[in-house]
């Protein structure tokens, strides 16, 4: 879970039903406000292309882009993506460009609000803490271990 960075939002992953047809029953992204210092009813935030996926470990940046990894159902495919806040409603997710120099899955990503420096998980042989750094054109460049 990670909290809004004005501290008033809270997302979490859980896999509590959604009880919407056409979204699988696994891992997605939840959102509580606090209203009046009390936190409201969580609220399933959709984000349209990964209805039918795993999607896990949110953070959220001061432009309103939500960070997370997603995977499909058998944990296959793990990477991180990213998807942006518009009107209320998220857009579809995008892989978030990561250079790195060798081949692994990604997860659970912490990116700091500026969305300067990115924080996550490598797996490959190993699993590896790596940090990575915002080429100021979309993509995520000097990656290495922490």
């Amino acid at each position: 879970m990670s909290f809004s960075p004005d501290g008033n939002s809270i997302y979490f992953s859980s896999t509590r039903p959604t009880n919407i047809e056409g979204i699988s029953d696994t891992w997605h992204v939840w959102k509580s406000n606090k209203v009046n210092g009390e936190w409201n009813a969580p609220m399933f935030i959709d984000i349209p292309n990964l209805r039918k996926k795993l999607v896990s470990h949110p953070t959220l940046t001061n432009s309103g882009t939500l960070y997370f990894h997603t995977s499909n159902l058998d944990y296959t495919d793990m990477d991180i993506y990213h998807s942006k806040e518009v009107n209320g409603k998220f857009k579809n997710a995008e892989k978030t460009a990561i250079l790195m120099n060798f081949k692994a899955g990604k997860c659970t990503p912490y990116v700091s609000p500026k969305e300067d420096y990115l924080i996550f998980a490598s797996i490959g042989n190993e699993l590896d803490l790596m940090i990575s750094y915002n080429d100021g054109k979309g993509g995520w460049i000097n990656t290495k271990k922490t």
